[in-house]
């Protein structure tokens, strides 16, 4: 007759121990996240500048969820302007340009790398948004692709 169960678990591992019987263990393979998409991946596009067409790219990862939100992290080339100008990033929101500014960068030789922690968790359709003012420079025009940590 069984008089004692236990169950505890640790880091991706169901122990199962019986007193008086036999004791099982149980492996679980999960992901170590808790976001639906652990890290997210786009290209950013943009209209021509001056016959130069901007291109980038942005990953969003969320590995360590819950403990702390996702990382963004993009980069830019062959944006047209001057170096020094400012570009600001804005992520959400229902189209480019509607979220929230994360903050901003300044181009050298037509490049840029800008990197900051979110304030929620990403999805998929998530809109990115690289702006010179009020200006989209670049955006993701499709859906996020979805990896693993």
């Amino acid at each position: 007759m069984l008089t004692h169960l236990r169950v505890a678990l640790r880091r991706g591992a169901l122990t199962l121990a019986i007193a008086g019987g036999t004791a099982a263990l149980l492996t679980v393979t999960a992901a170590p996240a808790l976001a639906i998409y652990p890290v997210l991946t786009t290209t950013l596009t943009g209209p021509a500048i001056n016959g130069v067409v901007p291109s980038g790219q942005a990953e969003v990862n969320q590995c360590h969820l819950p403990k702390q939100f996702g990382t963004l992290t993009l980069s830019v080339q062959s944006v047209n302007l001057p170096d020094g100008s400012k570009l600001i990033v804005n992520y959400g929101g229902t189209s480019a340009g509607q979220g929230v500014d994360l903050g901003s960068f300044k181009l050298s030789g037509q490049s840029g790398k800008f990197s900051a922690r979110l304030r929620t968790q990403a999805g998929a359709n998530d809109n990115i948004a690289v702006m010179q003012g009020s200006t989209v420079i670049l955006s993701n025009p499709t859906r996020w692709a979805a990896g693993n940590c």
